[in-house]
């Protein structure tokens, strides 16, 4: 019998197989694949609730008996739906590039509420179309028999999908001055964006800095430069020193 992190991996790499083909195809009633479709697109945002429900999930397809509704070991017939995500979930979207919260989505106060997943759920999660998908999602595997694989796997090709669109190759000049450069990035940080994130700008340019010195200064032979965490809390919180980490190997 395998375990949640068999289950997850084994479903991500049937998922890369048939996106890889450009298969995002899926049997699933067109209400519910419409339903994944908007929780994935609103996967950066509500980074959290897509956790969750990846979580009970993977969890019904290792248990089938376990009604995924109760989430949490105090509930009746419960289970710790946080303690998989922490060890298992979290750690597997943060190492394939999806979005990921810090540590858990049961982190997020509208989630973590000791009611069960049932379509009355009183968690303040917005917006509201979105709460409805999550939980008629939970309803429709549970209740109605939706088979989890299936749900699973369309859920991952489209968070492939989404995360492959987003890789654009760059054009990589290579004439450019110091002073030029300098100047571009003070444009890039002073620009009035209209949407949210600006203020990790310069954390990503030092960032590209590190992974061009790697390779090429002594000083970090034998060194690892650790993969950017999402900013989510402060570092008294998190555990964290600074947003940029090298290690030994």
């Amino acid at each position: 019998m395998m375990g949640h992190k068999e289950v997850l991996e084994q479903i991500y790499k049937d998922a890369l197989s048939a996106t890889a083909i450009l298969d995002y195809s899926t049997t699933l009633p067109q209400e519910t694949a419409k339903q994944i479709e908007l929780l994935v697109a609103r996967s950066e945002a509500n980074k959290g609730l897509v956790t969750v429900l990846i979580t009970l999930l993977t969890h019904k397809i290792v248990n089938g008996s376990q009604d995924i509704r109760y989430h949490q070991a105090q509930q009746p017939n419960g289970f710790a739906g946080r303690s998989i995500d922490k060890e298992v979930i979290t750690p597997f979207m943060k190492s394939v590039s999806f979005p990921a919260m810090a540590e858990s989505g049961w982190l997020t106060r509208s989630l973590e509420q000791p009611h069960p997943y049932t379509l009355d759920y009183p968690g303040r999660i917005k917006p509201d179309i979105v709460k409805t998908a999550f939980l008629q999602m939970i309803d429709k595997v549970q209740v109605q028999g939706e088979e989890p694989q299936d749900v699973l796997l369309y859920f991952l090709k489209l968070l492939i999908k989404q995360r492959d669109d987003m890789n654009i190759e760059l054009a990589k000049p290579h004439s450019l001055s110091i002073s030029k450069i300098i100047k571009l990035l003070e444009q890039h940080f002073t620009y009035k964006y209209s949407c949210a994130g600006a203020s990790r700008l310069p954390t990503l340019a030092i960032y590209a800095a590190y992974q061009c010195m790697m390779g090429q200064i002594a000083r970090y032979n034998g060194k690892t430069l650790c993969p950017l965490e999402p900013h989510n809390s402060a570092d008294a919180q998190s555990g964290r020193i600074g947003d940029i980490d090298i290690n030994r190997k």
